[in-house]
């Protein structure tokens, strides 16, 4: 994995902590909470940075960056559990019709070999 370049941005007028991963990527925002919202990539969809909002009102000390990232992708895991569960339920409808599709198939073939 290529090595990552933090940097740390603050803009005390708008009380803003910017922190950007250095991948370059052009990045559209998603807000997680009131806090933070995170960056992410537009082709790949990877994390690429973070802002945190309001950070001397919160009284914000110090920041670890992997708590943020886990922050982040924890909903997204959610997310992806939501979806493969309702998934999988679709899986036994899915196997009924290859399984027909395939039978079907398999007559027309046997059919068209006892023509020739």
């Amino acid at each position: 994995m290529k090595e990552l370049k933090v940097a740390f941005d603050f803009n005390e007028d708008a009380d803003v902590l910017h922190i950007s991963l250095g991948t370059g990527e052009p990045s559209y925002c998603e807000e997680i909470d009131d806090i933070l919202l995170v960056e992410r990539g537009y082709f790949s969809g990877q994390i690429t940075g973070f802002q945190i909002m309001d950070v001397t009102y919160h009284r914000i000390q110090s920041v670890g960056v992997v708590a943020f990232v886990k922050k982040a992708l924890k909903e997204e895991k959610n997310e992806l559990q939501r979806y493969l569960t309702q998934k999988s339920h679709d899986i036994p409808l899915i196997i009924q019709d290859r399984l027909s599709t395939n039978r079907s198939l398999r007559k027309l073939l046997q059919e068209q070999e006892q023509e020739v």
